[in-house]
Formats: structure tokens, sequence, C-alpha cells
């Protein structure tokens, strides 16, 4: 489990609430070459945070493996699938 820090940005009705944050507070492997350096990200609002605290949250590792594939694996083999093609075709 990952651990980061954030602003509340908007508290939700539905028991949501908007953090702003660093996208090096993001565990994901493309967090940094793929977003803005600011991301907005939703949270459940356990602790009844208020707009403009600064607080601390916490992404689950779950899925870890399938996002980096996604990420690096599909990009590419695409290259691979459309090189060969380009080879065959050119």
């Amino acid at each position: 489990m990952r651990t980061g820090t954030g602003v509340i940005e908007e508290v939700c009705a539905d028991g949501l609430v908007k953090i702003q944050t660093n996208r090096s507070n993001l565990y994901s492997p493309c967090s940094d070459s793929m977003c803005a350096d600011n991301v907005v990200i939703d949270a459940v609002n356990t602790i009844g945070a208020k707009k403009g605290q600064f607080v601390q949250f916490n992404i689950p590792d779950a899925g870890m493996g399938v996002k980096g594939i996604v990420c690096f694996g599909v990009p590419l083999l695409l290259i691979i699938v459309f090189g060969i093609i380009g080879y065959i075709l050119g």
C-alpha cells in the first residue's frame, strides 16, 4: 500500500472528495510520464475532511502487474506487430 499526500479541492455529497496531489504520489507505472504535474483524484472521505485541508491517503497495490502490462507491454506489442506488418508490406 502506497501513501500519498494532497489538499482537498472539493467535498462531494456522496462521501467522496477530490484531492489535488503531485503526480509522484500516484502509484501507477505510467504516472511519471503520462499525466500533468498536479492531478486531481477521487477518494473516499472516511474522516470527514473539509475543503482546503492537507490530507494523507492510501492507494492499494492490487492490480499493479496488470497496470504494468497495459502501460508498457501493450505499446511494445503494438510496435512489434506494426513493425512486422510494415516490413512485410514495405
